[in-house]
């Protein structure tokens, strides 16, 4: 009974949509020389926008996107929402994945000639997509507001801004200003989650279309023999089990390691950056072009290979796309796949070479790990009086547990939730029973850190804190036995 209800509303809905015609023609595709694994990208990297678009909305629900409060609305979803630090470290890696499975879309459609045959408007706009994800990477990047997103941005930003003729004007209307500020945020997270979303669905729709009616290229070998497959089921198996694949490895990645999330970003600090991986080659190239030669990196290069990219299926007529009997094109990709790698290698390896380099990056790796694992401390605001309240709840002195200051004024990124000692920072456990270590002497060290000679002293950038501060968190010290 139930069933024969079923049939008959979708029986009705067919009829009004055609819903079952359309269906049945996208699992129809007939595919030239049969399933094959080497077909499984375009696929996956649908699976891939999907997921991004699904946990991208769930992390919007909770992020504030000012300088402010950008943060501690990351710092909350990681470390507060059960399920947030998942959510976000599949965002997180599934931009990585979506990159690396978009360029392997690409070099397998160079090297089996896929863009020749009528296929030159799907490769060109294939091309388009390739630059949209890249600023979708771009622009979510400095979203989280710490110390990486705000100075790897800034690099990227005036590297943007050395395009003769249109660089400052670019770099202005990225930045919305002279700097980065919150202005730049909610722009950048305006383009992330509204503007290119809209832009990329529209482009694979189209690209899509123009697939299907090209029609697939199949093995490069033109064999007028070829078997005809059909999208189901076969492909259609290879296609879910290499999405389950790429699931399975994201929700391991996001388990195991958990999206990097350092301090807030602190504009005045002499952080030391460096740009994501895709754009570390781009990095690398400039330390070889310096002054008005850097035009040459990120400007003439860039847009010769792209020119070539876009322009390909016109420069290479030759009805052949067997690799191996196309030396030149080939040779041309293997070159910039391994120029490409040797550049992003070569610049982490003179980052570990370079002793002072490597300690700084070392310092600023434990910074933000010592955050990471840090408990959430909820952000404080001012009211319209002018005094401060937790954006979460009141604050509360508890017996079993150190003051609210200790954490909030961030004690607890070096020292430990509860003073057990980190990374960074020793054990303050037994500090006051330790010689000339009084209540008082306790408070002159919190007012001047490098008073008493320590031999690893805090840092320069420890706040300045408050007399009641400073008290409850000696007075909780002073019970440390």
């Amino acid at each position: 009974m139930i069933t024969r209800q079923l049939k008959r509303i979708s029986n009705w809905v067919d009829e009004r949509t055609g819903v079952a015609q359309l269906w049945r023609r996208a699992l129809d595709e007939p595919i030239r020389g049969g399933a094959r694994w080497a077909y499984i990208f375009g696929s996956a990297l649908a699976f891939l926008f999907a997921l991004q678009v699904i946990t991208g909305i769930l992390l919007s629900t909770y992020y504030v996107p000012s300088a402010d409060h950008a943060h501690a609305s990351v710092a909350f979803i990681q470390k507060a929402v059960r399920g947030g630090a998942l959510i976000r470290g599949l965002h997180a890696y599934g931009a990585s994945a979506m990159i690396i499975l978009l360029i392997g879309h690409v070099f397998q459609t160079y090297l089996f000639g896929a863009y020749k045959q009528g296929r030159e408007l799907v490769w060109m706009l294939g091309g388009l997509l390739l630059l949209l994800v890249l600023a979708f990477a771009f622009t979510g990047y400095l979203l989280p507001w710490d110390q990486d997103a705000y100075f790897a941005t800034k690099i990227g930003v005036s590297i943007a801004g050395e395009v003769p003729v249109i660089g400052p004007t670019q770099r202005r209307l990225m930045l919305g200003g002279g700097d980065l500020t919150s202005l730049t945020l909610s722009r950048f997270f305006v383009i992330h989650v509204l503007l290119l979303p809209l832009l990329l669905g529209l482009l694979i729709v189209v690209h899509v279309y123009l697939f299907r009616r090209a029609g697939a290229a199949g093995p490069y070998h033109n064999r007028a023999e070829h078997r005809v497959d059909r999208f189901f089921p076969n492909q259609m198996l290879k296609d879910s089990i290499a999405a389950l694949i790429i699931f399975a490895a994201l929700l391991a990645l996001a388990e195991l390691l958990p999206a990097r999330l350092g301090p807030k970003a602190d504009p005045t600090s002499d952080f030391l950056a460096r740009p994501a991986w895709y754009f570390l080659p781009l990095f690398e190239l400039l330390k070889y072009f310096p002054g008005k030669l850097s035009l040459i990196p990120t400007v003439l290069l860039p847009g010769a290979l792209f020119g070539v990219f876009f322009w390909l299926p016109f420069l290479d007529r030759r009805p052949e796309r067997n690799p191996f009997r196309r030396p030149i094109a080939t040779a041309g990709l293997v070159f910039v796949l391994l120029g490409a790698v040797s550049l992003g290698v070569l610049a982490r390896y003179q980052d570990q070479q370079d002793p002072v380099l490597s300690a700084r990056f070392k310092k600023q790796d434990e910074e933000a790990r010592a955050f990471l694992t840090s408990p959430f401390v909820p952000q404080e605001i001012e009211d319209a009086t002018g005094s401060v309240k937790s954006e979460v709840s009141d604050e509360k002195d508890s017996d079993d547990g150190p003051p609210p200051a200790f954490a909030r004024n961030f004690c607890a990124n070096c020292h430990g939730s509860h003073g057990q000692g980190g990374k960074i920072g020793p054990s303050l456990i037994g500090i006051a029973a330790k010689p000339n270590r009084s209540k008082d002497d306790l408070l002159k060290l919190l007012d001047n850190t490098r008073a008493y000679g320590l031999k690893d002293p805090m840092p320069e950038s420890f706040p300045k804190l408050s007399p009641e501060d400073k008290a409850k968190i000696v007075d909780w010290l002073g019970s440390l036995k």
